[in-house]
């Protein structure tokens, strides 16, 4: 996100990044955030609202993209994918590769 608009306390914005994080890993919507949040800030940090944290959304791409980047460079990669003709059309992709260990 925009840190020049954002909170400059460093370990709040670490809380909100990894918050963020954990949902979108989970599955949970990120709205569901707001049902959360009295539990969330019991760790004393402020949790802003989950229209605002899905400013964090495009660094946490970012970074995973970069890690999957690095634990693939000169690997094998299978990728499978399929999909449906239907009106509302669902596409799986799976990819896979072997670790050097």
């Amino acid at each position: 996100p925009d840190e020049r608009a954002m909170t400059k306390d460093p370990n709040k914005m670490v809380f909100r990044y990894r918050t963020t994080e954990t949902f979108l890993k989970s599955g949970t919507p990120l709205n569901k955030c707001d049902v959360f949040r009295p539990l969330l800030q019991r760790s004393n940090f402020s949790l802003t609202g989950s229209q605002h944290l899905g400013c964090y959304i495009p660094k946490i791409e970012k970074a995973e993209m970069e890690l999957l980047l690095k634990e693939l460079v000169g690997q094998y990669i299978s990728i499978s994918f399929d999909g449906t003709t239907r009106l509302g059309e669902a596409v799986n992709t799976v990819g896979r590769w072997c670790s050097p260990q």
